[in-house]
């Protein structure tokens, strides 16, 4: 064991053992035998909201002695975990072990590298810290994403059983099967950022700072900073026809030139404020983020720190 007088870090772990294919059951042993011989005390919980285990309670209810947080999870479980830290004001750094099924993410915050288990849980141990921007959707928090429009709710409704079995694909099989009805979507809405108004019929909408969506980087999104003060704003205006539809598909893969389609627009902003006709569902960070009839987004500057290694690319 340990001596208190040789800690070196004391370690929160909030840990979904259903995220993704649950991996994380396996690496466990690792994490925990790396963090020990580094000198960590560790603090471990899991995140079973049929326990009434939430990311919310614990951090409320737990003793704030404690150096640093590390999440083990999808991004749906790191944003329950910022946004209970941002509402009880706690500002310790987290670490983020990715176990999800897209994992969009860590996916940005590595410059596309996935970091091994190991890296991860040496990078907790350490001392390197990154402040990244985060998002402000109302009175909640979101890490990279807030979103509405055609299939943005697959993240969510998605069964967990599905995703443990299938992985990312569960989330291609539910979008294929909800094609016609996400297709036909549409909203009518006002969109106000930077002086500037605008009102159209749109198919999508994101405000993010990613730049992967759903599992799949886009070009569209690859000068994308997460630490630069401004998010990006991405809005599909609705197409008239299945070939319209492909080619903003195209582009969104890169496979043609977005300036030229009249269908989509990307900008930058600090703030953004959406009114739609009618309320609409959201979603942040593929977490069911409730029906709004107008919202204001903003990005809080530099409002969560990480643990990465040295020589991750964001760092």
């Amino acid at each position: 064991m340990i001596e208190t007088d040789m800690v070196k870090k004391r370690v929160l772990f909030l840990a979904n053992l259903t995220s993704g294919t649950g991996s994380i059951r396996q690496q466990f042993p690792e994490v925990l035998t790396i963090l020990a011989s580094h000198g960590c005390e560790t603090l471990v919980y899991p995140i079973d909201p049929a326990a009434g285990l939430t990311s919310e309670k614990i951090l409320s209810e737990a003793e704030r002695h404690y150096d640093c947080i590390l999440v083990a999870g999808g991004d749906g479980t790191l944003n329950h975990v910022i946004n209970a830290m941002m509402h009880l004001d706690i500002h310790v750094p987290i670490s983020y072990l990715p176990a999800g099924s897209a994992n969009d993410f860590s996916k940005t915050l590595t410059g596309g590298k996935a970091l091994s288990v190991q890296e991860i849980a040496e990078s907790t141990a350490g001392s390197h810290v990154y402040a990244y921007d985060i998002g402000k959707f109302g009175d909640s928090y979101f890490n990279y994403i807030a979103a509405f429009g055609a299939f943005t709710n697959v993240s969510y409704e998605t069964s967990q059983k599905s995703k443990n079995r299938f992985g990312y694909n569960a989330y291609v099989l539910e979008t294929i099967a909800n094609l016609q009805s996400g297709l036909s979507y549409r909203e009518t809405m006002q969109i106000e950022h930077d002086g500037i108004i605008e009102t159209g019929d749109y198919i999508f909408g994101a405000v993010c700072n990613t730049t992967s969506i759903g599992g799949m980087e886009t070009p569209l999104l690859k000068d994308t900073k997460l630490n630069d003060g401004l998010f990006e704003c991405l809005l599909i205006k609705a197409p008239n026809n299945l070939i319209d539809y492909n080619s903003i598909m195209a582009d969104f893969n890169g496979r043609t030139s977005f300036s030229k389609n009249p269908f989509a627009t990307v900008f930058q902003t600090r703030s953004v404020t959406f009114r739609p006709a009618n309320p609409i569902a959201w979603t942040l960070d593929g977490e069911d983020g409730g029906s709004h009839q107008e919202v204001a987004v903003s990005v809080v500057p530099q409002g969560m720190k990480i643990l990465i290694p040295e020589e991750t690319q964001e760092s």
